[in-house]
């Protein structure tokens, strides 16, 4: 009996933390510390669902493994319901946050108010699989580092880094472009038809990211 009881305190208030664990790494909601009132809150809300889970599997394994003791079947309902409501998150995650910021949206736009989005700024840059390259330069315009990039940064402190792989060039003087000389090349209708393009200003850290990806 109190092995019972435990465990549905403990489902009742960790499952929730995978579903904001989850989507927060898919990038669908800030990173921001997972200490505060809203790491608490969403957790509360996304356990509601996640217990209804929890219980269904519960009796699940009661009429499945009648012949196994409480505590195991305990353990197998924790188990299923840890698997079933990570998959349902990573698989479910974004298309239900996007049709609630798509409801929000809408009595938003009836009250004449800007639409929002779920997104960072840093998280919604466009990188998809293929090749991109990334330019930074301070505030003074100054070059930062260039290449391709291979991994981005996702960290609940909002300390925004990449890894770039050099570009293959035949020449070993090969430098980064000017800044302003870039923003010529980003505004041409040329560089707009082959490239999806962004330019990222990151106010904490004071750099400018421009993205470029073949389209």
């Amino acid at each position: 009996m109190i092995n019972r009881l435990v465990s549905t305190f403990l489902a009742a208030g960790s499952f929730g933390f995978i579903n904001y664990w989850v989507l927060i790494h898919l990038g669908l909601k800030s990173e921001r510390q997972l200490t505060g009132h809203d790491a608490i809150m969403y957790s509360l809300i996304f356990s509601v669902p996640d217990f209804i889970i929890f219980l269904i599997l519960q009796q699940f394994c009661q009429s499945v493994f009648s012949g196994l003791n409480a505590d195991w079947k305990l353990i197998f309902s924790a188990a299923l319901s840890f698997i079933i409501i990570f998959l349902l998150t990573l698989v479910c995650g974004q298309p239900l946050v996007s049709a609630i910021y798509s409801l929000i949206n809408l009595f938003r736009r009836k009250g004449h108010k800007a639409d929002i989005v779920q997104e960072s700024p840093w998280s919604e840059l466009e990188i998809g699989t293929d090749p991109a390259m990334a330019y930074f330069y301070d505030f003074d315009k100054n070059p930062l580092g260039f290449g391709y990039i291979r991994t981005i940064s996702n960290d609940f402190d909002n300390n925004y880094s990449m890894n770039l792989e050099p570009f293959v060039d035949d020449t070993k003087d090969a430098k980064q472009l000017d800044y302003n000389t870039l923003i010529d090349y980003i505004q041409s209708k040329e560089w707009q038809k082959k490239y999806t393009i962004t330019q990222h200003i990151n106010l904490k850290q004071k750099f400018i990211l421009i993205v470029l990806q073949e389209k």
